[in-house]
């Protein structure tokens, strides 16, 4: 899709922080979770199962070496990131998401005409009755998502659980990548939230009529799933899909069981 396409939507498109390896006519864009980066996606975007494709990470604002933004709520950071997607000139492609990022992919999925699909993991959507309290788990350090700077104790355990095998290399990237991020994104996600701003996420797959997958860790202790199965959606395969000693970040519990259920998503798609 050309930019000029964009240009009356977004007249002022930030240039979001990306990577690209492979190489191909079928673009994969994948979207990290909060208070992380795109090299979350590497034991995906360097599979072999993936060689044929042009994978595209993108840090979202505020993550990596994105830059800042001035408003952190969902609507805000799904137009910035339709923006950047659409200044990427990709014919087709489909979004693969963790956590936040899928609700950040939902939001700009309505400026998306390129998007062939969608593959969530953990995905926290919004709907007309459904609002973060719909889906969100007791977790004890839950808050740390929307707190500028919290102590190490609780960032670590927060971390932690977030993954349900705690290599310990992953977890001081993990932290790394949380403190690198803009302090503001937190309380201003959080503020926006308690706000309620947001759109009707679930509406917009529905509207979009598009092939779409839902994926969680069995050991997931952030998100309960279950409020997917009332709302009327076309799951790919028609389940809300699950993976054995994974956690809300299934894709580094698992990285091959995640990457041949995506292959699989992507052969339904494009085949």
């Amino acid at each position: 899709m050309p930019q000029r396409s964009y240009i009356g939507l977004f007249p002022s498109i930030m240039q979001l922080s990306h990577y690209i390896t492979g190489q191909g006519e079928k673009a994969l864009i994948f979207l990290h979770p909060a208070n992380d980066d795109s090299f979350v996606w590497q034991l995906q975007v360097n599979a072999p199962v993936f060689k044929d494709y042009l994978c595209i990470c993108i840090d979202l604002p505020g993550h990596g070496k994105s830059p800042q933004a001035a408003d952190y709520s969902l609507p805000s950071l799904g137009k910035i990131l339709a923006g950047h997607i659409g200044s990427l000139a990709l014919k087709e492609y489909v979004i693969v998401t963790l956590s936040l990022g899928s609700a950040v992919a939902s939001e700009a999925l309505p400026f998306l005409p390129g998007c062939r699909g969608l593959f969530m993991t953990g995905a926290c959507l919004t709907g007309q009755a459904i609002t973060p309290a719909s889906f969100m788990k007791p977790f004890e350090y839950g808050s740390v998502l929307f707190e500028a700077d919290p102590d190490d104790t609780r960032l670590d355990a927060y971390l932690r659980g977030l993954i349900f095998h705690r290599d310990e290399a992953v977890i001081a990237r993990m932290i790394d990548a949380f403190k690198r991020t803009d302090p503001l994104f937190r309380t201003g996600l959080g503020a926006s939230v308690a706000a309620g701003k947001w759109n009707d996420e679930l509406a917009s797959l529905k509207k979009a009529a598009i092939p779409f997958a839902f994926l969680f860790g069995e050991k997931e202790q952030i998100i309960d799933y279950t409020y997917l199965q009332q709302q009327g959606l076309n799951h790919w395969r028609n389940t809300i899909h699950q993976l054995k000693e994974a956690g809300h970040l299934a894709n580094l519990d698992q990285p091959d069981t995640f990457n041949q259920l995506l292959a699989d998503f992507l052969k339904d798609i494009w085949d």
